[in-house]
């Protein structure tokens, strides 16, 4: 079978323009895998910085105390303890008593 100057023409047209057309989907392929690539390489960093605070943070925390030396003292604890209400506390509740009366 033999084919005529304008089929095969025709044929070399459509030929080149598939060609065409698959190296613009490769391009567009290559340039969203350069996107992805940036936004894992953003996410990345965010998350090693959440890391480097949360470490920060952790490491602050071990190194402050969770109570005062005196709360650790059972005697002061319990002093402590006793002295929630002070003297004008006192007043202030009789005076409370007085105006409910």
């Amino acid at each position: 079978m033999t084919c005529t100057n304008q089929e095969s023409d025709t044929f070399m047209n459509r030929l080149n323009n598939f060609e065409s057309k698959l190296l613009e989907l490769e391009n567009m392929l290559l340039r969203m895998c350069r996107q992805t690539e940036d936004k894992i390489d953003q996410i990345i960093d965010t998350l090693n910085d959440i890391h480097t605070r949360v470490v920060s943070d952790m490491e602050n925390f071990d190194n402050e105390p969770l109570f005062s030396d005196e709360v650790d003292d059972p005697e002061n604890a319990e002093k402590e303890t006793n002295n929630v209400y002070s003297e004008s506390d006192e007043s202030d509740y009789e005076s409370l008593e007085e105006v409910d009366r």
